[in-house]
C-alpha cells in the first residue's frame, strides 16, 4: 500500500501540521522518532522532496502522510489511524521512515515482482463466539400410540362390604384424547344380612372409557357392562344367581411418568347403576346395590 517509487533525490523536506484540538507531540518528537529508525534527521528546510503530516481529530484520530517530488511524479499519499496521538504517531514515524530512506539513497531498479510493502497497524483480535452443540433432534410422536395398564382399586357398591377389584386395560391415545376397553373383576366378599346369614358377592365387568388429558391429568367416562354374582350363606335354601349389571361413571386419574414408557397413577371414580339387583330373603328384600359406588385405587401404565 505504500506506492513509492525510488527516484534519485538528496534531500527531503518535513511539514507537520497536528490537529489544533489535538494534544499531539511536536514537530521535534516526530523527528526524533524518525532518526530513530534511520539512525539520523533526515530533514532539512529546502530539500527536493515534500513529505507533509497532516493529523486529524477522531475517533479515531486519523494521520495522513504525503510525498510530493518536484519531478513531475504523481503525489503518494499514506492514511493512517490510532486510538491517540501517541500510538499514531509511531505509526507515522515507521511510515515516514519507509518513505524517505528510499530518497536518500542512490536510484536502485526496483526488482521486477517486488510485491508492495503493507505498514499497518495490527488488527484487533475478535474473539470467535462460543460453540452451542446443535440441539438433538426430537423424534417426532406418531399420531397414534397404544398402552396396557393393569392396578387395582377398592370399590363400595356392588358388595355388602369393601369389595377389592383388579384391572386391566387397552388403550388407544390420539393426541390430548384416548380411547380405553377396561376388564374388571371384583374379588368375591361377605357380608352378614341384618336377620341373619351373609351374602357374598363378586362382579366380572367390562367398560368402555374415553378420556381427555392435559399434562398428568385425566379425566373419563366410564360406561360398565357386565356380570353380578350373588350367593346365599348360611340360609335356609339358600341359592346363587347371575344377574345383568350396567352402570355409567366418572374418573379422575393423576398419572406421574416414572420414565420415557412407564407412569403410575392414582385414580378416583364414581358410578351410578342403569340396573339395580336385589337379593331375597323369602319375600323379604336385605340387600340391594346402592344407588351411587365409587372406589379409590392405583394403576400401573406401559405406554407401548
Amino acid at each position: 500500500m505504500l506506492l513509492l517509487g525510488r527516484p534519485s533525490l538528496a534531500a527531503v523536506s518535513l511539514v507537520y501540521a497536528p490537529a489544533p484540538e489535538l494534544a499531539c507531540p511536536d514537530e521535534a518528537t516526530l523527528r526524533r522518532l524518525v532518526a530513530a529508525r534511520l539512525g539520523n534527521d533526515p530533514f532539512v528546510d529546502e530539500g527536493d522532496a515534500l513529505v507533509t503530516v497532516r493529523l486529524k481529530a477522531g475517533p479515531p484520530v486519523f494521520a495522513e502522510v504525503l510525498l510530493e517530488s518536484p519531478r513531475g511524479a504523481a503525489p503518494r499519499r499514506k492514511a493512517l489511524s490510532g486510538a491517540d496521538c501517541t500510538s499514531l504517531l509511531n505509526s507515522v514515524a515507521i511510515t515516514v521512515a519507509l518513505t524517505v530512506d528510499p530518497l536518500l539513497r542512490k536510484s536502485e531498479p526496483p526488482p521486477v515482482s517486488a510485491p508492495p510493502l503493507v505498514v499497518e497497524s495490527p488488527p484487533t483480535p475478535t474473539p470467535a463466539p462460543p460453540v452451542t452443540p446443535p440441539a438433538p433432534e426430537k423424534k417426532p410422536e406418531p399420531p397414534v400410540r397404544g398402552s396396557l395398564s393393569a392396578g387395582a382399586s377398592l370399590n363400595l357398591g356392588l358388595s355388602l362390604v369393601v369389595q377389592p377389584t383388579l384391572r386391566l386395560e387397552g388403550r388407544l391415545h390420539f393426541s390430548i384424547w384416548s380411547l380405553g376397553l377396561e376388564g374388571r373383576f371384583g374379588w368375591p366378599v361377605s357380608g352378614a344380612l341384618a336377620d341373619g346369614g351373609a351374602l357374598t358377592t363378586s362382579a366380572v365387568l367390562g367398560a368402555v372409557v374415553p378420556c381427555l388429558t392435559w399434562r398428568w391429568l385425566s379425566g373419563c367416562v366410564d360406561l360398565s357392562l357386565g356380570a353380578l354374582r350373588l350367593e346365599g350363606q348360611a340360609l335356609a335354601a339358600a341359592r346363587q344367581a347371575t344377574v345383568f349389571h350396567a352402570s355409567v361413571g366418572l374418573r379422575a386419574l393423576f398419572a406421574v411418568p416414572l420414565g420415557d414408557s412407564f407412569s403410575l397413577g392414582v385414580l378416583a371414580e364414581g358410578q351410578v347403576p342403569l340396573t339395580r339387583a336385589s337379593a331375597l330373603v323369602g319375600t323379604t328384600r336385605v340387600w340391594t346395590v346402592a344407588p351411587i359406588g365409587g372406589g379409590l385405587g392405583l394403576l400401573a401404565t406401559l405406554r407401548l
